[in-house]
C-alpha cells in the first residue's frame, strides 16, 4: 500500500487550512509508480475543484452521498447553481410554456347588468325592471325587439298606435301577441318556429282559461283581444281545429258583450276582431262570423281611385260576362288604398282613413270568397277574388308570403287559371291580356311550388310576347292598368325568370 501525505505551500502561515490526504491501494498495471502518483493527484484534485472542495461551502456529507433518486440530484444541483439571471436575456428554449392554471377565470357579467357601448368605451349599467306582467323566456327580448319594429298591418289595424298601450297591463294578450310576432319572425327569416314562440302560446292558453274560471263571466277587452290574436296566430299557422274552436269562442264572447257594435271602447278593439274574423274565413273559405261595422265607415275619397280600374271593366263590358258589383268596388277601392300608401308622405291621407277602406275592401272580398266557386259558372270572379285577396295581404298588409295561411286562396288560384277559360270579352283583347297577366303574376308569387309558378311563368311569357313587352318597364305599366302597389317585390322576381326567355326568343 501506498501512503502520501500532500499539503499545501502555505500550510505553516494557516492554521485553519484543511489538509486533504488521498489514498490509494490498487496501482494501475499500465502505469509506473510514478505516474500511477501523478495520476491519483490529479483526479482526486479535479473532483475537489468540481464539488468545491477547500471552501466554506463543501460539505463533505453531500460530497460523499450519492442521490438515490432523481429529485435528491436535482435539489443538490440547484443549491450549487447560480441563480442571477439578467432581463437582457432572451434565451429561447425548445419547450413549449405550460400553460399557467393559476390564472383566474374570466368573470361573468351579471345579467341583471347591461353593457352600453359609447364609442370604444363599454359602461355597464344596471338594467331596468321588466315592465310586463309576464315572465321573459330567453327569447321574448327579441321578440319584443321584432314587433316593435314590424310593419305588419301597420296601416290596416293599428292606424291611431294605441294597440300596444291596450293590452301592455294584461299578460295573456300580451303572451297571444308574442306568438304571433314569433311566427311572422319565423316565416320571414325562413326557420322552424322557436320553442319560445309555443311556450308563449301555452301561456296565454292558460291564462285565458284562469281568468274565464275566476271572472264569474265577466268579459273584458283584454280576454277578447287575447282570444282573437290567438285565432290570427293558428290561422297563419294553419292550424283549423284549433283556430275553429277560438273563432266560435270569439263569436260567443263578442255576442255576450252585446254585438261587435258594443265591443267599442276602442276602436282598434273592433279592427283586430274583425281581422281575426277575416283571417278565418279566406284561410279556410268559410263565411265571416260579424256583420259589416259601420264605425269603420271613414273611406278614401273617389277622386283618388286610379282610372286603372277601368281596365277590369274594359273586359267584362258584356252583358253575358258580367261579374258582380261587389267586386268592381272592391277593386276601386284597392285602387284608392294603394295610391294613398304610395303617396302618404307627400297626400293628406289620414291613417284612419286607409284603415277603415282596408276593413270595407278585404270584408266585400272575403264575404265573395265563400260565396262563388270555382266549380260553377262564376270561376273568373272566383279567380279575381282570389287573387285581390292575395295582393291585399302581400302587398297592403305586408304579410309573409310563405305563410301557410295563403295555401287555400294560391291552390284556388292556380286550378281555376289551368282548368277553366275566363269569359273574358274578345273584344278588348289588350285589357283581357292585362287581367290574365295580372292574375297569374300573383300567382307566380308562391315560390314554394315549384310546377304551379312553372306554369304560371310560361302563361306571362305567352302574354308578355303578345302584348309586345321587352322591357320591365313595360311590363310594370301592364299591371299598373289593373291593380298596383309601389312594394311589389313579386313583379321584380317573375320577371327576372321571363326575361331571359324572351330574350332568347327574340334572338331566334
Amino acid at each position: 500500500m501506498l501512503e502520501t501525505l500532500a499539503s499545501t505551500q502555505h500550510a505553516s502561515k494557516s492554521p485553519k487550512t484543511e489538509f486533504l490526504f488521498i489514498t490509494t491501494s490498487t496501482i494501475p498495471q499500465r502505469l509506473k509508480k510514478g505516474d500511477a502518483l501523478r495520476h491519483a493527484i490529479s483526479s482526486h484534485a479535479a473532483k475537489a475543484r468540481v464539488s468545491g472542495a477547500g471552501s466554506s461551502r463543501f460539505d463533505k456529507d453531500e460530497l460523499t452521498a450519492r442521490p438515490t433518486k432523481w429529485k435528491d440530484s436535482r435539489k443538490i444541483r440547484e443549491k450549487y447553481t447560480a441563480k442571477i439571471k439578467l432581463q437582457s436575456w432572451r434565451r429561447k428554449s425548445g419547450r413549449r410554456r405550460a400553460p399557467d392554471r393559476t390564472e383566474k377565470q374570466e368573470l361573468q357579467p351579471d345579467p341583471t347588468w347591461l353593457q352600453v357601448r359609447t364609442g370604444a368605451l363599454i359602461v355597464h349599467e344596471l338594467s331596468p325592471p321588466n315592465p310586463l306582467p309576464i315572465s321573459f323566456f330567453p327569447n321574448t327580448g327579441i321578440l319584443l325587439n321584432f314587433y316593435h319594429c314590424l310593419n305588419t298591418n301597420s296601416f290596416a289595424l293599428n292606424p291611431d298606435g294605441d294597440w300596444f298601450d291596450l293590452i301592455r297591463g294584461d299578460a295573456a294578450a300580451l303572451h297571444a301577441l308574442i306568438s304571433v310576432a314569433g311566427r311572422i319572425r319565423a316565416l320571414q327569416l325562413g326557420k322552424e318556429e322557436e320553442t319560445d314562440v309555443s311556450r308563449h302560446k301555452s301561456e296565454a292558453l292558460k291564462l285565458i282559461n284562469q281568468q274565464l274560471s275566476a271572472n264569474d263571466g265577466i268579459l273584458t277587452d283584454t280576454l277578447i283581444a287575447a282570444v282573437a290574436v290567438l285565432v290570427n296566430q293558428e290561422a297563419m299557422s294553419s292550424s283549423f281545429e284549433s283556430a275553429t274552436i277560438h273563432m266560435q269562442g270569439l263569436a260567443q264572447m263578442v255576442q255576450l258583450r252585446g254585438g261587435l257594435a258594443s265591443v267599442n271602447s276602442r276602436l282598434v278593439l273592433q279592427r283586430v276582431i274583425a281581422w281575426g274574423d277575416f283571417s278565418y274565413s279566406t284561410t279556410w273559405g268559410r263565411p265571416l262570423f260579424f256583420p259589416r261595422l259601420a264605425s269603420l265607415d271613414a273611406r278614401l275619397p273617389p277622386s283618388l281611385r286610379r282610372s286603372g280600374s277601368n281596365t277590369l271593366k274594359a273586359a267584362y263590358a258584356s252583358e253575358s260576362h258580367a261579374l258582380p258589383q261587389t267586386l268592381f268596388d272592391a277593386f276601386d277601392l284597392l285602387n284608392a288604398i294603394t295610391y294613398a300608401i304610395d303617396n302618404f308622405e307627400t297626400g293628406n291621407f289620414g291613417r284612419r282613413d286607409i284603415s277603415d277602406s282596408i276593413y270595407h275592401a278585404e270584408y266585400m272580398l272575403s264575404e265573395l270568397n265563400s260565396q262563388v266557386t270555382p266549380l260553377g259558372n262564376d270561376h273568373t270572379a272566383a279567380a279575381l277574388t282570389a287573387a285581390a285577396l292575395l295582393f291585399s295581404h302581400l302587398c297592403i298588409r305586408s304579410l309573409p308570403v310563405n305563410a301557410p295561411r295563403h295555401r287555400f286562396l294560391f291552390s284556388s288560384l292556380h286550378s281555376i287559371l289551368q282548368d277553366s277559360t275566363l269569359a273574358l270579352d274578345p273584344q278588348d283583347l289588350e285589357a283581357q291580356n292585362c287581367v290574365l297577366l295580372w292574375l297569374h303574376c300573383v300567382g307566380a308569387a308562391d315560390e314554394s311550388k315549384s310546377i304551379p309558378r312553372g306554369l304560371h311563368i310560361a302563361e306571362i311569357e305567352r302574354l308578355c310576347i303578345a302584348l309586345e313587352l321587352r322591357m320591365y318597364e313595360d311590363f310594370e305599366t301592364s299591371l299598373k292598368l289593373v291593380l298596383w302597389v309601389e312594394e311589389y317585390p313579386y313583379a321584380r322576381r317573375v320577371w327576372e325568370d321571363v326575361s331571359l326567355s324572351l330574350a332568347i326568343e327574340q334572338d331566334l
